[in-house]
């Protein structure tokens, strides 16, 4: 076996030997120049493929565990709609005349003036006759965003002016109905002062799993309470209610006691649970030999700090009972392997 101990390739300085893969070509552990370490194997060290952990991948700062960011994906689809004719929805941005303003062609501008997509966020265009700018863009929900659509059905009323969907919702009347009425010449106070013929009577009730007010029959609150269960928005709180009832208490002593530690320890449950997700999926490539004694017997990650997942130190048995006994020894072994997932 040819030995790369000690040699630099690229950012990468060879550490020691950490494996063979599922095709029998040997790996490396790796320390890159910025301080993080990684597993590569010697096709890519010696083909150039491999120069460093990831870190020189970054684009425009804008890498989040090895994806681009969602910031990063709006403001890219937000030029591309706009400037290139070839986008299927040019005809509606840039084929109409909405443009982004010249500061916002650099990525690092927009950044400075929308700062990150939250989670569940687009950006939307609070002006739909005018470009995007600072001035006239924010983030929304896609909920609230489908509501400023040109192609909308706006209707006014006492002065105020809605969707239709937002008048269905305030008058409690179905959408459809509106519609409808419209369709056959009502006039637009006739359409939302007529209450609906129907009579279904709802109350406001809260969900028993996540909380959320709904609005409820009244026929189905008496049939639910009559049988002593709660009320759910959806049908994935009714399951997870019902899945959370099913659950039967551990019976055995190895089931009690994993069952205790997962309540009384939830954060050396998530650690766990997150490592071997990524073990799993083949993000994370386990080492198979114990970073202190080289021992190759019963070898598994230890976690000297559960507040971060992937600050790992592979140990056989022995050592790992030992490091359970005195964590702060073993504290400084310990490497970051979040840089080290593929």
């Amino acid at each position: 076996m040819a030995d790369l101990i000690g040699q630099k390739f690229g950012k990468l300085t060879v550490i020691k030997y950490a494996e063979n893969n599922s095709h029998g070509h040997k790996k490396w552990l790796c320390l890159c120049e910025c301080g993080q370490k990684t597993v590569v194997s010697t096709s890519d060290l010696r083909s150039g493929h491999t120069k460093s952990c990831g870190c020189t991948k970054t684009k425009h700062g804008q890498k989040i565990g090895g994806e681009t960011s969602p910031t990063y994906i709006s403001w890219y689809h937000m030029i591309d709609r706009c400037t290139n004719h070839n986008c299927p929805a040019y005809h509606d941005y840039g084929g109409r005349g909405i443009f982004v303003c010249k500061e916002w062609l650099r990525f690092s501008n927009f950044l400075k003036d929308m700062g990150e997509r939250q989670p569940g966020h687009q950006i939307d265009r609070i002006d739909n006759t005018k470009g995007y700018c600072k001035e006239n863009c924010r983030w929304t929900t896609p909920k609230q965003n489908s509501r400023n659509r040109r192609s909308n059905h706006t209707i006014e009323y006492n002065g105020t002016t809605k969707t239709l969907i937002e008048w269905a919702e305030q008058i409690r009347i179905a959408s459809d109905t509106i519609r409808s009425r419209m369709n056959r010449g009502w006039s637009i106070e006739k359409t939302l002062t007529t209450s609906s013929p129907s009579n279904k009577q709802y109350t406001i009730v809260h969900c028993g799993w996540c909380g959320e007010p709904f609005a409820k029959l009244n026929k189905r609150i008496t049939q639910t309470e009559k049988l002593g269960k709660h009320h759910a928005c959806s049908r994935k709180c009714a399951s997870a209610m019902v899945n959370n009832d099913r659950r039967c208490e551990p019976t055995t002593i190895n089931a009690i006691h994993t069952r205790r530690d997962k309540e009384k320890y939830p954060e050396k449950t998530r650690a766990r649970y997150l490592v071997r997700q990524m073990v799993k999926s083949g993000k994370l490539i386990p080492l198979t030999e114990c970073e202190f004694c080289g021992s190759e017997n019963h070898v598994e990650a230890h976690h000297p700090d559960h507040s971060r997942p992937f600050f790992l130190l592979y140990l056989c048995k022995d050592c790992h009972s030992d490091a359970d006994n005195s964590i702060d020894k073993w504290e400084n072994l310990a490497t970051d392997y979040s840089g080290c997932i593929i």
